[in-house]
């Protein structure tokens, strides 16, 4: 295997498996001696940390890094912009296939956000009247989503 440092697995609708690094990116794992790489040397990916790997119902792969989301579709990886300077560090799917986004380090006010066609959302945390956060804007998990959200 080519990384010692494994963060994330993910199995996609096809059962292919991948693993998430801490030091290589996203790892393709074809055969137990064969793994496909993709990271900074060859994809848009602006770091090599990936914290995170989902698979949707259209069998895309989200891929949270320290520096950002990606979508994979199986041939074309997408930088997700507006997560940039975010470490994504979760991200589950509603039956509405919205993408809820969990963000540990953040440059903005968010540290969960909604991701869908028309963009990203971060959501405002409660605030006390000093407009000091009552929730600390780092988090770390998002709970499995009720079928009913």
């Amino acid at each position: 295997m080519p990384s010692q440092q494994i963060f994330s697995f993910a199995k996609d609708l096809n059962s292919m498996r991948w693993l998430g690094t801490r030091n290589l990116g996203l790892l393709k794992w074809i055969n137990d001696s064969t793994f496909l790489v993709f990271n900074s040397n060859n994809a848009p990916f602006l770091n090599d940390f990936v914290n995170v790997i989902t698979v949707d119902k259209f069998n895309n792969l989200w891929i949270g890094t320290d520096n950002g989301l990606l979508k994979y579709d199986g041939t074309n990886f997408t930088l997700i912009e507006q997560t940039i300077n975010h470490s994504i560090v979760d991200v589950k799917i509603d039956t509405f296939n919205n993408k809820w986004i969990a963000s540990y380090y953040s440059s903005d006010d968010w540290g969960l956000a909604i991701y869908n066609e028309n963009g990203v959302y971060g959501i405002n945390l409660p605030t006390n009247v000093n407009n000091e956060s009552y929730i600390d804007k780092k988090i770390c998990s998002i709970p499995e989503l009720s079928q009913s959200v």
